[in-house]
Formats: structure tokens, C-alpha cells, sequence
């Protein structure tokens, strides 16, 4: 398992490369929570990059503080290409989850994971 560091790690790479050319990360299943999806997102904030789509799925510990923080990232990122987040809805019973959930697929305009 790569685990948060992991994560926060890739988020690194992205950011100081920015011609990479990886389009999707495929990270099911890998040990990761919120603490790594917001460090993902706030190296991906001040980077530009292709990945299109990041694959979640499988990562039990992801719950609203990471959908806070990947909103913000596509708030705030203009450069952004990241079209689709897929996630679990592990935890839509944690207070907000389900809403912001739902904010995430829309303002991503295609697919934030599983309906």
C-alpha cells in the first residue's frame, strides 16, 4: 500500500513536472484517506498536468474532508484537466458527505465516482 504519503507524494511529482504526461492514476484499494487526498490537492492546486482521472475506489478512509479538498482544488485550479474522481461513497453516512459528494461531481461536469 502506498498510503497517504504515497499519495501526497504523487501530488509532488505533478507538481514539479508539469509536462507529465500521465492522464489517469490508478490508486483502488491503496491505504489512503483524507489526510493524503489533501495533500494531493494542494499540490495539484499550483500545478498544471494531464491527469484526467483519479481512481480512488477502495480506500475505506476517504471521507468529506477529502471531497472539501478536491472541491477547492477544481475551484482553483483553472488549468486543471482532472475530469473524473472516482470514490467509493464509503462513508455518505459521515455528516455532509453525500452533499458534497454530489458538488464534486458537478462542478467536475462528468463523474466523481460511482452514482
Amino acid at each position: 500500500y502506498i498510503g497517504n504519503a504515497g499519495l501526497a507524494a504523487f501530488g509532488e511529482m505533478f507538481k514539479e513536472n508539469p509536462d507529465s504526461k500521465l492522464f489517469e492514476l490508478n490508486l483502488e484499494s491503496n491505504a489512503i484517506g483524507d489526510d493524503g487526498c489533501k495533500l494531493f490537492a494542494e499540490h495539484l492546486k499550483k500545478a498544471e498536468n494531464s491527469l484526467e482521472r483519479l481512481k480512488l475506489n477502495g480506500n475505506r478512509a476517504i471521507g468529506s474532508a477529502a471531497l472539501d479538498s478536491f472541491i477547492s482544488l477544481v475551484e482553483q485550479n483553472d488549468n486543471l484537466q482532472l475530469r473524473g474522481i472516482f470514490i467509493a461513497k464509503y462513508k455518505a453516512g459521515e455528516r455532509g458527505y453525500t452533499s458534497k459528494y454530489h458538488t464534486l461531481r458537478k462542478k467536475l461536469k462528468l463523474n466523481a465516482g460511482p452514482p
